[in-house]
């Protein structure tokens, strides 16, 4: 395969206007495929193959965004709940390789691990269409990848530090009406920067994006260097819980259920006409064989299925959103010609 060398500098699109598909066809797929099997040669001079059972012991859980962030923890936490209900009793290994939006990562996976079954990836929409959405032509994503599921979708919160001062979204407005406000995003024109320019565009106001880069824009909305910042809700949570942060309001088309944001207004209730999310999901390295796909993809519908999944998935503030292999591949390329489409309207590429 030949290597490409990676960009310099990378911008992070989102998925703009991706949040209307939760509400329909979000239940779960086909029934959990058997155990697979895989090809390996026979030896034979007529080149037939045999069919081998698929088994392992251990798998590696490999990131391309740093520990701690969103892709991260998704991982970490699923993982873990397909050993506490005994759905799989291996051994996951940890890894993670960030940088440039997730390009970093992924690159090492498309360009070293191609067709290898012993890696499975922890991912989002932002990380497997971002590379298609910048243009890039050294850059990879779904199409270079063998998508395994869709399992939620997690809505924006907006959120600010204690040390801020401010506790709602009038006195972010009130505080711009007097100083500059200070907005932390990952990088220019991801989702974080789109976010908060559509809540500054609805409430008339000004809200100056500064890029951090990944997962830095976290640090500096929890330290109030930024005034405010966007999360996805299961991160958002697990620092609101801490009393860390201070959740402002929600972009979702309903206030969430996990007990930490369920009092938290939507950005609709306070006058804002805006739904962001991001859905999660896993993806193996491109060419990885079919039936282990489908393995993979049968443990994490049976997890979709458990009152474990659904309790995470309520606690998170997340909407259950199962998709198997050719409906998570076929979603990720109907969402990029979408967004490509708006993003061109808007006047990105230039």
């Amino acid at each position: 395969m030949k290597k490409r060398t990676m960009m310099k500098k990378m911008i992070a699109i989102p998925m703009i206007g991706m949040l209307t598909f939760a509400a329909a066809g979000c239940g779960a797929g086909e029934k959990p495929a058997p155990a697979p099997s895989k090809e390996v040669s026979s030896g034979e001079t007529t080149g037939e193959t045999e069919i081998q059972e698929y088994s392992t012991d251990k798998i590696t859980c490999f990131a391309v965004f740093n520990v701690g962030g969103g892709v991260d923890t998704f991982g970490r936490q699923m993982t873990k709940l397909l050993k506490d209900t005994g759905i799989w009793n291996g051994t996951f290994i940890y890894e993670n390789v960030g940088g440039a939006s997730g390009q970093v990562g992924t690159t090492q996976i498309v360009e070293q691990y191609n067709g290898n079954p012993d890696y499975i990836l922890p991912t989002s929409d932002n990380s497997l269409q971002v590379a298609y959405l910048n243009r890039l032509e050294d850059g990879y994503g779904f199409r270079d990848l063998s998508t395994v599921c869709r399992l939620y979708c997690e809505y924006r919160v907006y959120c600010t530090a204690p040390s801020t001062g401010i506790t709602s979204l009038e006195d972010l407005k009130e505080r711009a009406s007097a100083e500059d406000i200070i907005g932390s995003t990952s990088g220019e024109g991801g989702a974080s920067h789109i976010a908060l320019a559509g809540l500054a565009d609805s409430m008339g106001i000004n809200i100056r994006c500064v890029p951090y880069g990944d997962d830095e824009d976290i640090v500096a909305t929890l330290s109030g260097e930024a005034h405010i910042g966007c999360l996805g809700s299961n991160e958002a949570i697990t620092y609101i819980e801490s009393g860390d942060l201070i959740p402002l309001a929600v972009a979702a088309p309903e206030r969430l259920n996990a007990e930490s944001v369920k009092n938290v207004p939507t950005c609709k209730e306070l006058g804002y006409d805006i739904e962001f999310g991001t859905s999660r999901g896993f993806a193996m390295p491109g060419d990885v064989d079919r039936q282990v796909l489908e393995y993979w993809a049968g443990l994490f519908e049976q997890l979709y299925e458990t009152e474990e999944f659904k309790q995470y998935v309520q606690d998170a503030g997340a909407t259950p959103a199962y998709l198997g292999p050719d409906e998570f591949r076929e979603a990720n390329e109907e969402q990029t010609e979408k967004s490509i489409e708006i993003l061109e309207k808007i006047g990105f590429y230039k």
